[in-house]
């Protein structure tokens, strides 16, 4: 391993990240996660942050990467006064569709050597190399560092708490969160439901569709991933995209992960597809919680096995650090590779 460090550290040259322009109160889609990462492994003289407003000065910059976020408002000619080896476009749109517009692919796409998102499809074809985004975890240290609780000792069968989004395929909107939430309610031990969001008014065509809705919205963040970790299963229907949060979570919680069909997906940290119950689109799930529920040591193994492997990247306290070097050598790996 630290034959491959020095070979990665020595790659990085100088970095330069240009958040994009999305709303300023939304920090995500800005780029901030990519920005910490970076900055808790390379020390402020190796990177520079700027946003679209600092390149009308006409200030010179010289950098051998630099990562362009998207959406944005930016033309060619905002980079005449940056120097680059590498252009790199980034987004964390939830979309596994490319953020950029029709123009915008026209001059980026012949400039720019790599697009980095929060997940892709290894079947995916698009005039760019795709790479995958690090992502921001909410700092839970107080629960990780606690011992997995054994699942014959958790209080509910199954978890969910999300919002009501959907999943977009080709003939039309996917409401799985809606769809399991219906089948399941009432016929296990489980805890949650979907949570109001101005967004996403509740469908009142559909039938007794308020009483998959959560009683407390919003609900803190320490009490959810405590009633996640006394939870047997962690129900994880898609939103926006196949993947989200609560399959990291629900890994470092210990629960036993039943997901909507994740094969083939590409993220940052790898989903161990293995050790996790796959739903297909429209299947039942009743029967996989039933196998589930009959056979509980059995997936002990499987607990173990994922919790280890997202420490692989992250710490105790669900953060990336120095001392956890594979998040960032993976990171640099990806960037190298692009030519």
């Amino acid at each position: 391993m630290p034959a491959l460090t020095n070979v990665i550290l020595a790659c990085v040259y100088t970095l330069t990240i240009i958040l994009s322009t999305a709303p300023k109160h939304h920090k995500t889609e800005q780029g901030f996660p990519l920005v910490n990462f970076v900055g808790t492994f390379l020390p402020p003289t190796e990177f520079t942050v700027l946003r679209t407003s600092d390149l009308e000065a006409s200030t010179q910059i010289e950098t051998h990467y630099l990562f362009l976020g998207i959406p944005t408002t930016l033309s060619k000619t905002h980079l005449v006064n940056i120097h680059y080896k590498k252009l790199i476009l980034f987004d964390y749109g939830d979309s596994h569709e490319l953020g950029w517009t029709a123009d915008q692919k026209a001059w980026l796409g012949l400039l720019s050597v790599g697009y980095f998102k929060t997940s892709f499809y290894n079947t995916q074809i698009e005039i760019l190399p795709l790479r995958t985004l690090p992502l921001h975890f909410r700092n839970i240290p107080w629960l990780l560092q606690r011992p997995i609780r054994k699942l014959n000792h958790r209080r509910w069968d199954c978890f969910f708490i999300g919002n009501p989004t959907y999943f977009t395929l080709p003939d039309g909107s996917y409401d799985q969160r809606i769809e399991w939430l219906s089948e399941i309610k009432g016929h296990y031990s489980f805890f949650g439901g979907l949570q109001d969001h101005p967004n996403y008014p509740r469908q009142a065509n559909r039938e007794n569709i308020h009483q998959l809705y959560f009683l407390f919205n919003p609900f803190d963040f320490r009490l959810f991933f405590w009633c996640l970790r006394h939870s047997k299963i962690a129900l994880l229907p898609t939103g926006h995209s196949r993947w989200t949060y609560r399959h990291f979570e629900a890994m470092l919680a210990g629960c036993i992960p039943l997901s909507t069909d994740i094969h083939g997906l590409q993220t940052f940290i790898p989903m161990p597809v293995t050790t996790m119950t796959i739903a297909k689109d429209h299947e039942k799930i009743s029967p996989l919680i039933d196998q589930i529920l009959s056979r509980l040591s059995d997936y002990q193994d499987w607990i173990q096995f994922n919790k280890t492997h997202v420490h692989q990247y992250l710490n105790n306290y669900a953060q990336y650090d120095k001392k956890h070097p594979f998040a960032w050598e993976q990171f640099m790996e990806q960037l190298c590779s692009l030519h």
